[in-house]
């Protein structure tokens, strides 16, 4: 199955703080996986603790995010067609 990459943001609590983050994960179908967290522009270093949370938050979003590239590219391949057409 073709790899796909999708990002989510996300509110990571650390200490006394809620850092605003964007994660990146991908996927394959049968595996999810992170690929980055940005804070504030730049690579967040991210604890197990906090990985373990990211990658579960990934997991609830994927099927979702799947869907939703499926039919964008169904739309894509649409408009492509009726465009030929004109």
């Amino acid at each position: 199955m073709t790899q796909h990459s999708f990002e989510f943001e996300y509110e990571l609590e650390r200490d006394d703080e809620t850092l605003y983050v964007e994660v990146t994960y991908a996927t394959d179908g049968d595996e999810v996986w992170l690929e980055s967290v940005q804070y504030d522009g730049g690579e967040l270093n991210t604890t197990a603790e906090e990985d373990a949370r990211l990658l579960a938050q990934a997991k609830d979003n994927v099927s979702e995010d799947l869907i939703d590239a499926a039919a964008s590219y169904g739309d894509y391949l649409y408009d492509l067609r009726r465009d030929q057409e004109d």
